[in-house]
Order: structure tokens, then C-alpha cells, then sequence
């Protein structure tokens, strides 16, 4: 595999998870806002989160998923997963090789995202 396709690996992996995590593109702010505060409601005073809510209507499931859909790290595991599945479907790559792409460009995302302003 040449390198101009990981480096496109890492920057395609970083790019669609800073797109789910953090854009704020109403198209995809807003339906991801709204999930977050039904799967992790928590009591607002004056905008600031001060409380867990005591009731989260998909237990520990949901509110792992309103953690994802926040989290660079944890979304780009899933976001990698499915670029290097793509990438396997559309070059017929050995299996090894797109696990270590997979997982190298989840952390480049990561690191990526520890440096980038909120």
C-alpha cells in the first residue's frame, strides 16, 4: 500500500470524526445536542450542567453512546473501523494490514484532537 493512502487514511479518519464530534454544522449539531441530552440528560442552571439527571432512558447503553458521539478518541475507532473497511472492500487488502491502518489512524485522530481548540 503506498503511503499517500495512509496519510489519506489519517487525515480522511480525522476529518469525518471532527464532523460527528465537534462541527457545528446545524445539519449535524443539532440531531447530535438533541441525542446527547435524551441519552444523557443532565439538570441545567443558567446553561451550566450541574447535575446528572436520575433517570437516562437507555441506561448505560445510551449514555455510552451520547459519550461517543462527544469523544475524538472513542469515535474514531468506529469512524477508522469503516474507512479501512471501505479501503479493504475497494483495494482487496490483506486483514492484518488494515487492522494496524485502522488503529494508527485512530490515534493519529486522537492526538490530532488533544491539540486542536474545542
Amino acid at each position: 500500500m503506498p503511503w499517500i493512502l495512509i496519510i489519506l487514511t489519517w487525515f480522511t479518519v480525522h476529518r469525518a470524526t471532527r464532523l460527528l464530534t465537534r462541527d457545528h454544522l446545524p445539519i449535524i449539531a443539532v440531531p447530535r445536542q438533541k441525542i446527547v441530552l435524551w441519552l444523557d440528560p443532565v439538570t441545567m442552571v443558567d446553561g451550566i450542567p450541574i447535575a446528572p439527571a436520575p433517570k437516562r432512558p437507555l441506561g448505560l447503553l445510551g449514555w455510552s453512546f451520547a459519550f461517543l458521539l462527544e469523544c475524538d478518541w472513542c469515535m474514531s475507532v468506529w469512524i477508522a473501523a469503516g474507512v479501512v473497511a471501505l479501503e479493504v472492500y475497494t483495494f482487496d487488502l490483506n486483514v492484518p494490514y488494515p487492522i494496524l491502518l485502522a488503529a494508527s489512524a485512530s490515534t493519529i485522530t486522537g492526538l490530532i484532537a488533544q491539540r486542536e481548540p474545542e
